[in-house]
């Protein structure tokens, strides 16, 4: 699975600048997510990659190919980006059975039927939705329709795995165990995924790395109090539970990676995911959580 490369990204929305110069890499097969509050341009940033928003200027390449240049007029088309997506909402069609919701990317890609039906039963069973293919949406639970989302997003085999806040419209043990099922599903296909989120536990039990997006003006204003620091989301927590502060951490340049005209990431740091199993604790980052190196990849 290939590379994602984002670089300078700027998007404006009238007067207000929503993305400035936004730049990050994701490795090959690696959940990367993109962590903040409401606002803070996670969702603008996922949309821009997936092609339906246009930015001012920038680059933006997964692999070897190069979806959107400013400067060279590159702007490939959404559905040319073969990139899946899950939404927020599902946006699963609610006229059509779960079977014609999978096959109807495949028929815009004008596959043979037979290769149709194939690939559906195929992506179903991965999602163990297969006795569920003649119903209707509205037949369906909350936790149900989101696995078809993911269907919907895996059957015409794409590059890139795209997740917008996929758990949030499930109850919390639901939601738990859903974000067990993908982590466990995206490893298993090997799929680059960008997950975004405003849940630390989300991102802590998911993500092989993490970039923690805030409102710098919002942050700056509330200067944290004697002997303890602000999270992610700008909520008080201890000194002992700084960000980046576990075992052989090594203390790199604290020059923040610029995201928007008033915000910033802060900080770019490898989870334990990856290493100790996917479960994290309650409320702020606590210390050691995060291992391997603390990383930068860009300064403004």
């Amino acid at each position: 699975m290939p590379e994602i490369h984002i670089e300078g990204l700027v998007k404006e929305f009238g007067e207000q600048r929503a993305l400035d110069d936004v730049g990050f890499s994701v490795r090959e097969s690696e959940l990367f997510t993109l962590l903040g509050p409401s606002g803070c341009g996670k969702s603008t940033t996922l949309l821009s990659l997936a092609g339906f928003h246009t930015p001012e200027r920038g680059t933006i390449a997964v692999g070897d190919d190069t979806f959107f240049d400013a400067s060279r007029r590159v702007d490939v088309a959404p559905e040319r980006r073969n990139l899946g997506i899950v939404f927020q909402s599902y946006a699963v069609w609610p006229h059509m059975t779960v079977f014609a919701n999978l096959a109807f990317p495949l028929k815009v890609r004008k596959l043979k039927r037979k290769a149709i039906a194939s690939r559906v039963r195929d992506t179903l069973e991965l999602v163990e939705m297969a006795d569920y293919a003649d119903r209707y949406p509205h037949q369906l639970s909350g936790g149900q329709q989101q696995r078809v989302a993911l269907a919907r997003a895996l059957v015409y085999s794409p590059s890139v795995m795209l997740l917008d806040e996929p758990f949030s419209n499930l109850d919390a043990k639901l939601r738990e165990r859903a974000r067990m099922w993908v982590k466990d599903l995206q490893k298993t296909l090997g799929l680059t995924t960008v997950f975004v989120t405003h849940d630390q536990d989300e991102a802590l039990s998911m993500s092989d790395r993490i970039a923690v997006m805030n409102a710098r003006a919002e942050r700056d204003r509330r200067r944290p109090p004697r002997g303890g620091r602000t999270d992610a989301l700008g909520r008080r927590r201890q000194r002992d539970e700084h960000l980046g502060r576990g075992r052989g951490e090594r203390r790199l340049s604290r020059r923040p990676l610029r995201v928007q005209a008033e915000r910033r990431v802060d900080t770019l740091a490898r989870t334990d995911a990856a290493t100790r199993g996917r479960r994290a604790h309650q409320g702020a980052y606590p210390r050691g959580s995060m291992r391997g190196r603390r990383l930068t990849t860009r300064t403004g």
